[in-house]
């Protein structure tokens, strides 16, 4: 992307001479809209926007419209506010204004639109046409060329618009707002909504409120750059060296103290700069050859740099003991006099360390921890044994903490979770003051435990410095960032010990070693236990795990294997079995019950999820093979059963029926895959309305017909 950097730096030397004033928000109907309530205060906070006075309250009216002359007034205050808006003569102004004031343009808003007039903003025929009176509503795309042409002063426009062209709605966006849609859309300024820009829609306040903050970080934080860190130092404490290689090749080196600005992905959240680790891909914010912030857009992740991670506990008599961010479980390590100790990336003494945990006891301590296995005489059983010792401790402080796990309990005080990689189950205090969201929604505690009630559920948890949640995130999927990652093959095991296991699949073996870099307490252990509907995963240790594989040679039978690793590629999980169709059967299936909402196209949706479960073609199947789901229907043991307890035939197309049906409410339990796939539904109507056509009191059967037509 060219940049005018002449324009921008005297911009930018221009914007550092306002004086700022702090517009306090406190609007009282803010959270109506959870996901553009920090835009909108901080487009407040910057004198972007402004509110309504009514009744001693101030309110913004998100989801209000704006018109035309409102949005040509919210874009002149943007880049009044950072210093960009070029200077108009005095005599330029009035003569724009008399125009206005003859064809009826709001007096308020004529000395924005005469500065779009004057500096290509918008042209004579689109303020004739939409800004007369002041009350035209504004379109998304209208709105975009206008914004797109104020960025224009710093960024060219491309003549292929492969931006724009992302999104779906593409060939709806008008030919005179391509390029500036096309604009902001490389500068992440608009990203749209599931994936379409809507041009033609209306732009309510709480959008433009989103739309103004991102130009604002453009204008006055600078251009920004994206490159690799490859090299990262630290001059015991007065600065860090941090060298970058661009997308051109060369690398550029910067200087940088300990209090330089880091985000952690596309998040406000700050991380230290000892965060950041040679491999991260960053963006860099400069002013000029100053590095103003960095951006840590996809990390060497802690649990890649680092062999356990995890919060500090204590140190005593020779132990080190941390919270292990896998699992929640309590790690032991053994430390000594060599064991090195490091706060933000600069090293320290154990009895320095600890006083600046006593110092910050209320924040979290955030600990990477490199160790090493030693063979050693064990002076009560006289043997020689490995034991693992901790040979670096990288402390760093942290306000609060993020985790997620399967949701075991809910009430409107507690949380019960089961960390991802664990068998352990962990209570948290719900904070007074947290708030639950399904999705992007905030919702009641009613409505959450609805959720975990219906079916398997997960939560993410934002924890405070007082161990109390402060956030929580419920979903019927696992989180994209939570630590596990789930490996879709399926191994023949070789060999299983404590020390090492190996694995083969399609003739290459692969050995895990059990040891420094992957310590069996970082691994939690499952063998495939019982036959046929009653088998399941059995939490077991490392050494049930290696008798369990010699029991099945013993007998000669195969034993397979499935791994999950967490994001630093290191093992979590190990599940062994000895047969295939256990992973067809085990409980990484979700299970969703509740009343039904829809089923259209294939598609069945539940009134208590979010997510859309995919529907097969075919039910009640020809049973073959144990690799696949069955369950009996009408006394028969058939394959993805159907099983509707409430209509003469359990078809997929009654089924269709009844759940469509306006007058009948139906409930479903299903069993679904990891891609939503329904493999198993039990059907039945919980109520039904219509004219009686049949009653048998023999046969236990009452047969009406629908308003609807369905009988």
């Amino acid at each position: 992307m060219k940049r005018k950097l002449t324009l921008f730096l005297s911009a930018v030397m221009a914007a550092s001479c306002l004086p700022m004033t702090a517009y306090a928000a406190n609007f009282k109907d803010i959270n109506e809209l959870p996901w553009a309530s920090v835009s909108i205060n901080s487009a407040a906070d910057r004198g972007l926007v402004s509110g309504y006075d009514e009744n001693g309250a101030r309110y913004y009216k998100p989801k209000n419209n704006v018109t035309y002359c409102e949005a040509m007034q919210m874009v002149y205050n943007s880049l009044q506010k950072t210093g960009t808006a070029a200077y108009m003569e005095a005599t330029k102004t009035y003569s724009y204004m008399q125009t206005l004031t003859t064809i009826g343009v709001p007096r308020w808003a004529q000395i924005a639109t005469a500065y779009g007039l004057e500096n290509g903003l918008v042209d004579m025929q689109t303020v004739v046409a939409n800004f007369v009176g002041g009350k035209q509503l504004a379109t998304r795309e209208d709105v975009a060329r206008i914004l797109g042409n104020a960025m224009a002063v710093r960024y060219d426009y491309e003549k292929v618009n492969s931006a724009a062209a992302e999104f779906k709605d593409y060939w709806r966006i008008s030919d005179k707002a391509v390029s500036q849609v096309d604009l902001l859309k490389r500068l992440n300024i608009i990203t749209g909504t599931n994936g379409n820009f809507l041009p033609k829609n209306n732009i309510t306040r709480a959008e433009m409120a989103v739309m103004l903050n991102n130009p604002y970080g453009v204008l006055t934080e600078g251009v920004t750059t994206k490159g690799e860190i490859t090299e990262i130092t630290n001059n015991e404490g007065a600065f860090y060296y941090i060298e970058v290689k661009l997308p051109s090749g060369l690398k550029n080196g910067y200087y940088a103290k300990d209090d330089l600005t880091v985000y952690e992905g596309s998040t406000e959240k700050k991380i230290p700069v000892s965060r950041l680790s040679k491999g991260d891909q960053v963006e860099l914010m400069m002013n000029g050859d100053t590095l103003l912030a960095i951006r840590q857009l996809t990390g060497v992740d802690a649990q890649a740099k680092y062999d356990v991670t995890g919060y500090w506990d204590s140190v005593k008599d020779g132990i080190l003991e941390i919270e292990n961010e896998n699992t929640g479980d309590s790690d032991e390590y053994n430390v000594d006099n060599d064991t090195l100790y490091y706060l933000d990336g600069v090293k320290i003494k154990l009895k320095d360390l600890e006083e600046e945990l006593k110092a910050n006891y209320k924040k979290h301590a955030y600990v990477g921890v490199m160790t090493e296995v030693r063979r050693e005489r064990n002076s009560d059983t006289k043997r020689y044994e490995d034991v693992t010792y901790a040979i670096e401790v990288h402390v760093t402080f942290t306000e609060e903490y993020t985790t997620s796990g399967e949701v075991k309990k809910l009430s409107s005080t507690n949380i019960t979770v089961k960390p991802e990689g664990s068998s352990a189950e962990k209570d948290y205090i719900l904070d007074a003051s947290c708030k639950i969201y399904i999705g992007d929604e905030v919702v009641t505690v009613s409505k959450a435990k609805d959720l975990v009630e219906s079916g398997t559920t997960y939560a993410k948890i934002t924890v405070n410095q007082e161990g109390d949640v402060t956030t929580l995130v419920l979903s019927e999927d696992t989180f994209e960032n939570s630590p596990a990652k789930a490996d879709a093959t399926t191994y023949k095991v070789v060999s299983f010990s404590d020390k090492k296991m190996v694995l083969k699949s399609n003739a290459k073996e692969t050995t895990y070693t059990f040891g420094s870099t992957n310590p069996v307490n970082n691994i939690a252990f499952y063998a495939w236990k019982g036959s046929g509907s009653d088998a399941e995963w059995d939490d077991v240790d490392v050494d049930d795990a290696e008798k369990y594989v010699d029991d099945l040679d013993v007998l000669e039978k195969s034993v397979y294997c499935r791994i999950e690793t967490n994001k630093g590629g290191k093992l979590t999980e190990v599940y062994l079995s000895d047969t295939r169709s256990a992973w067809t059967l085990d409980e990484t299936q979700t299970e969703r019950k509740g009343t039904v909402a829809s089923v259209k196209v294939g598609v069945l949706k539940f009134k208590t999820s979010t997510v859309e479960y995919e529907l097969l073609s075919q039910y009640n199947r020809d049973y073959v093979d144990d690799d696949v789901i069955t369950g009996t229907v009408n006394g028969t043991t058939v394959a993805y059963p159907l099983n509707n307890t409430s209509a003469a035939t359990s078809s997929l197309k009654v089924f269709e029926r009844m759940a469509n049906d306006s007058y009948v409410e139906l409930y479903a339990e299903i069993l679904a895959d990891s891609d939503n796939k329904v493999l198993k539904i039990d059907a039945r109507a919980k109520s039904a309305e219509g004219t009686l056509v049949k009653y048998d009191d023999g046969d236990n059967i009452i047969e009406i017909k629908t308003k609807d037509g369905n009988t």
